[in-house]
């Protein structure tokens, strides 16, 4: 038996670490099942290739843009399969072949709708399910009525879902799928932080998480705490070089008394069991990383389109707050920490109450029911 995971690996990291997380479980509860993964954008053309790395750029410097694009996509998925299709056929179905999938499994919204057509013109009898890779403010792309069924992480995705037109018996919950570095107590050594994680400050400790995006905020994030005095930061650059050098040249003096800087990390899993709550764009990854540990979120931005409702998410189920103004920020953490950490404490609780671990396990099972059926 053989599951093919859709996925993309340009559009963010989410989609691929959701891929990750689900198809580890399935090896781990079935290791007899082949699994095999590709980028749906990389299987087509230039035009498509194009399309999965342009979205950073829309994202982070054309915003507007992007909200357009993804409103319509409410109203014109019926053109946007075609594009897919018309982009990337070629390449998928060549994988299809290839792999021979008795099961196929979506993980990003483009390849929903349009890889059932092209199934069905090549006189293939595969089902396919789908995992929503958002929270709250999911496009009609997701949802496709010849689907077995749609992974729904939160119940405002499922109602969208259900608002369009797709069957409740279609339509399961599971929460949002994690790495089992995030998840799974047996491969969680509490003890192993980073050992280069060293302060002279006593103060409580933000994590920063920036990256790719948002450079010019995270810079402005770090001057305006590290002059507040309010607490040390460590700060997750990802693959901003020059955002990294830019704040070990700036910050020289305070690196290793109140602030610590890395790049990419494979364990950020790490970095955030040793804070005491992060500060990030409403990235539902991050977030629900988080929110996994019971580490509060204190985000500050958004990406509009299919994040634009997670700082209004995050604040609805109590699991962190939301700033928008960057020069608040010294007091929201004052406000939290003040009386023994009470703030971050009750936001810690709800966290708990929240989330639960076993949800990628869960999926994982449910993803084999559908496989041997």
């Amino acid at each position: 038996m053989n599951i093919l995971f859709i996925t993309s690996n340009n559009t963010g990291q989410g989609h691929k670490s959701i891929t990750e997380a689900v198809s580890t479980q399935i090896r781990r509860l079935s290791p007899e099942t082949g699994i095999s993964v590709i980028d749906g954008f990389a299987e087509g053309n230039a035009l498509a290739k194009a399309s999965g790395r342009i979205y950073n750029t829309l994202a982070v410097y054309f915003p507007l843009v992007w909200e357009l694009i993804y409103r319509y996509c409410d109203h014109a998925y019926g053109f946007i399969n075609k594009f897919i299709i018309l982009c990337t056929k070629d390449g998928i179905m060549r994988a299809v072949e290839n792999t021979k999938p008795d099961l196929i499994i979506s993980v990003h919204a483009s390849f929903v709708g349009s890889v059932l057509t092209m199934l069905e013109k090549q006189d293939y009898h595969i089902p396919l399910i789908t995992i929503i890779a958002d929270l709250d403010n999911v496009t009609a792309l997701w949802a496709d009525k010849r689907v077995k069924a749609i992974i729904c992480p939160t119940q405002e995705s499922k109602r969208k879902m259900a608002a369009i037109g797709m069957s409740p018996e279609k339509l399961f919950i599971f929460g949002f799928p994690l790495r089992e570095q995030f998840t799974n107590p047996a491969v969680i050594d509490e003890n192993a932080l980073p050992a280069d994680l060293k302060f002279e400050s006593d103060k409580p400790l933000a994590l920063v998480v920036s990256g790719s995006q948002g450079s010019r905020r995270s810079a402005k994030i770090i001057h305006i705490l590290l002059a507040a005095g309010c607490c040390k930061l460590c700060v997750v650059t990802g693959s901003n070089k020059l955002l990294r050098k830019t704040l070990e040249t700036r910050y020289k003096a305070e690196l290793g008394k109140r602030l610590h800087v890395i790049g990419f990390t494979k364990e950020l899993d790490k970095y955030i069991r040793a804070s005491d709550f992060l500060i990030a764009r409403a990235s539902p990854n991050v977030l629900m990383e988080a929110v996994c540990l019971g580490k509060p979120v204190i985000t500050t931005d958004a990406f509009y389109g299919q994040e634009k409702k997670n700082p209004a998410f995050i604040q609805n189920h109590k699991l962190g707050v939301y700033c928008r103004d960057i020069a608040k920020l010294p007091e929201v953490i004052a406000h939290l920490t003040e009386n023994g950490c009470a703030g971050l404490k009750d936001i810690t609780r709800n966290q708990r109450d929240f989330y639960k671990p076993d949800s990628t396990v869960r999926l994982a099972k449910f993803s084999l029911q559908c496989l041997k059926k």
